[in-house]
């Protein structure tokens, strides 16, 4: 890829322009935040529920960054110094931008936890030096020493989220968000302590300019694998302390659908075609497959095979056409035998090299380039 604009086989995406629902009194735009039920016209005041026929709301989180923004993250992963021959072979084939659905779970936690916690102090502990027969001293040290026990009473009011997958798209380059990994990679907006995910919008039925992935995954399905998550959270708390106690509420519970921003920048290289896709949100790779380096004693296996077989051909032209050195030095018996042999053995020896400096040449396994 090129520092100027990327060498293009069709035409790019333009700015992504979403189409919200409008306020049904005045056509205002309504403005909502994640988690609300309510969403209420900055225009007329006129107030109504963000909710779908199926109970859910639904969220859509317009781009905030350009197709040209997605495509720099992406000529700047292959600028590094040791991808250099990508930057420069790379062809941009492609960049869409797809909207992929979230299940997002929302609950305030109130409670206490109470127990009791060992108390250390740093105290000088004298240590005797010898082998227990003879005294070589005495000298002291600075150690951690138990003194006591204390009691602990922790305040549980924290609000809690959880993102389930609601649409696998693991080849698309999206991390899989389930009851055992919350670890959203470059789509950070998604982590559990991010906070709201800017910009929503309600999503209507469009028309959107980008594809709008439906959810495979159900709401009981997603919401078993967040009511995991919570309970971990919750037992999780005081879990250092002795005869632990804990009481707590889980109130104000939401649940949401979310559909983020995701771009897909698809470019060549030798022939191959490789993805990497990019936070529609903050401009962040987010996943990337690069091809693998090519072995570098490719050359040098290839080399050797070339002249074993030339010299497989020498051998075989000597055969045909004997020289006068070669009539002097032989029978005509013994030198086809030897000549004939030698000139096997370099053929298979080449053939093998060959062979393996193919394998060798080939493009490693891609690699998965992820933050």
């Amino acid at each position: 890829m090129t520092a100027g604009p990327l060498p293009s086989a069709q035409p790019g995406t333009a700015s992504p322009e979403v189409r919200a629902i409008g306020c049904s009194h005045c056509g205002g735009a309504l403005e909502i935040s994640e988690g609300a039920a309510l969403v209420r016209c900055s225009y007329c005041g006129s107030a109504f529920l963000a909710r779908t026929r199926g109970g859910t709301i639904r969220f859509l989180a317009p781009a905030r960054v350009s197709p040209g923004v997605a495509e720099a993250t992406v000529r700047e992963l292959l600028r590094a110094p040791e991808r250099a021959d990508l930057a420069a072979g790379a062809t941009r084939v492609a960049t869409e931008l797809f909207y992929v659905p979230f299940w997002r779970f929302r609950a305030t936690f109130l409670g206490r936890v109470r127990g009791k916690r060992d108390v250390f102090v740093r105290k000088p502990v004298a240590v005797v030096q010898g082998d227990g027969e003879s005294t070589g001293g005495v000298r002291f040290e600075m150690k951690e020493v138990k003194v006591g026990t204390e009691d602990v009473v922790e305040e549980i009011q924290e609000i809690w989220k959880a993102s389930i997958t609601a649409s696998p798209l693991e080849d698309l380059g999206i991390p899989r968000l389930s009851s055992r990994r919350q670890m959203p990679g470059g789509l950070v907006r998604l982590s559990a302590g991010a906070g709201e995910i800017p910009g929503l919008a309600l999503a209507g039925d469009g028309p959107w300019d980008g594809t709008l992935i439906d959810p495979m995954i159900e709401a009981e399905d997603a919401r078993r694998e967040a009511d995991e998550i919570f309970e971990r959270f919750v037992h999780g708390r005081g879990a250092e302390l002795a005869e632990r106690r804990l009481v707590c509420e889980r109130l104000q519970e939401r649940e949401s659908l979310v559909f983020y921003p995701v771009y897909r920048v698809r470019f060549q290289y030798r022939g191959r075609l490789f993805d990497a896709a990019v936070d529609g949100l903050e401009g962040r790779l987010v996943r990337a497959v690069l091809p693998g380096r090519s072995s570098p004693l490719r050359g040098a296996f290839v080399a050797i095979a070339g002249g074993l077989g030339l010299g497989a051909g020498i051998l075989l032209r000597a055969i045909a056409m004997p020289g006068p050195v070669l009539l002097q030095l032989s029978t005509a018996r013994e030198r086809v035998v030897a000549e004939l042999a030698a000139a096997v053995a370099l053929a298979v020896g080449g053939l093998l090299l060959g062979s393996f400096a193919r394998r060798s040449g080939r493009e490693e396994d891609d690699v998965v380039v992820t933050p």
